[in-house]
């Protein structure tokens, strides 16, 4: 039986390839290699592409795939771009993201 910990690794190492695919995804779309901020702006903003990557992450809710996401690259939350966006966001879907407040 594998310990908790090596599954947890397991798990992680799968969500960072599939990130590191969708970016790449991302990347040939655009046709530019993009900040990891535009990226993840991307994920906000396309109902179709936040789906795909929210097939691919293996989660059912917005929140989750912008958290997993997120971890994998922590500095977008002090992007003043992917702010401006969720606040935005927030306001015209009345907080239906679900997330507390400071995060994201």
């Amino acid at each position: 039986m594998i310990n908790q910990s090596a599954q947890q690794n397991i798990v992680n190492n799968e969500d960072e390839d599939v990130i590191h695919k969708y970016c790449t995804f991302i990347y040939l779309l655009h046709g530019r290699k993009l900040k990891s901020s535009n990226v993840f702006l991307t994920l906000l903003s396309d109902k179709k592409l936040k789906d795909l990557f929210k097939l691919l992450i293996g989660v059912d809710t917005d929140f989750d795939a912008c958290k997993i996401f997120a971890s994998f690259e922590p500095s977008i939350d002090r992007s003043k771009f992917v702010s401006s966006f969720v606040n935005r966001y927030r306001k015209e879907n009345h907080d239906s993201i679900n997330a507390p407040k400071g995060h994201l």
